[in-house]
């Protein structure tokens, strides 16, 4: 197990095939590192450190995503996105400093950022938490938010995986998906229907097309593999974003990361916690090579 910290990054080495960098600004994650082969799309380090609109690998607290004219249960935030409050704003933790505490047990690594802040005068604590194993390449991801005061809370991390592709088009993504998000002409959720054909992931596809939907995640398992490695996730969370963007990034002109984003609440609603409730999200990467298991 080793830790080596530079210049606000943490590289975090438990199983000799994955290496994690992550970061006490935002409490975020900056690289994945499998097999020497880069697996999140992630820009230098200094634009990492400074507020950008692409979320590189930031845990997103205390409400992420899109909340229709800034109101939600009581709550009036300011908007950024056209008509929406987009990941809480000016309020959110997203490149904010994280205290930080490393835990070395027998046969795990873990590095726990936290932060007490608040929303509209409303305080909480907000928690992310990565746990690296010995026995295998994979690590978890737990991220809670404590409500001191009654505060909004849909907690996510927004990493941009590549798994080693330059663009993303030759990755094939599966998971169960019943239902997907409808969206109004303001993205504003309208509620879950029955995943059609080019949105059902039961069946598996490619990237090739652009995603920006959120998903019921039945099982709380998805795989996504390339021709570099394969991952699988396993979560606890009612739901998962799934978000390509980026094509001017990619020397292709394509999608060069995609993103899967757990979150309690995929729906946008009863996002209210009251005074000593907690929200917890907890995720599984597990990472293999060329899409074989080993």
């Amino acid at each position: 197990m080793i830790l080596i910290r530079h210049n606000g990054f943490i590289e975090c080495f438990c199983h000799p095939d994955l290496t994690l960098v992550v970061s006490s600004c935002g409490g975020s994650i900056y690289q994945i590192r499998y097999r020497g082969e880069k697996m999140l799309y992630a820009p230098d380090e200094q634009t990492f450190l400074h507020p950008n609109e692409e979320y590189f690998g930031q845990f997103v607290a205390p409400v992420a995503g899109r909340i229709v004219g800034g109101k939600a249960d009581g709550f009036l935030l300011p908007c950024n996105e056209g008509n929406n409050s987009l990941h809480s704003g000016p309020f959110a933790t997203c490149w904010k400093d994280f205290a930080v505490e490393t835990k070395e047990n027998d046969h795990s690594l873990e590095v726990i950022f936290t932060r007490e802040d608040s929303l509209m005068g409303a305080k909480y604590r907000a928690e992310s938490r990565y746990v690296l194993h010995d026995d295998a390449p994979c690590f978890d991801l737990v991220m809670t938010l404590e409500a001191i005061d009654p505060c909004l809370a849909n907690v996510t991390n927004h990493m941009y995986f590549s798994l080693g592709e330059e663009a993303i088009d030759g990755i094939f993504i599966k998971a169960r998906t019943p239902r997907v998000m409808k969206y109004g002409k303001g993205l504003e959720p309208l509620g879950f229907v029955t995943a059609e054909e080019a949105l059902d992931l039961s069946e598996g596809c490619y990237l090739s097309q652009c995603f920006d939907h959120a998903f019921e995640v039945g099982g709380g398992h998805v795989s996504a593999i390339s021709r570099k490695a394969r991952l699988e996730m396993d979560t606890d969370a009612s739901g998962i974003i799934l978000y390509t963007d980026m094509p001017s990034k990619a020397k292709t002109g394509h999608s060069a990361g995609f993103t899967l984003e757990t979150v309690a609440h995929p729906d946008m609603r009863n996002l209210l916690l009251r005074a000593g409730e907690k929200q917890c999200v907890r995720a599984s990467y597990f990472f293999f090579p060329n899409g074989k298991n080993e």
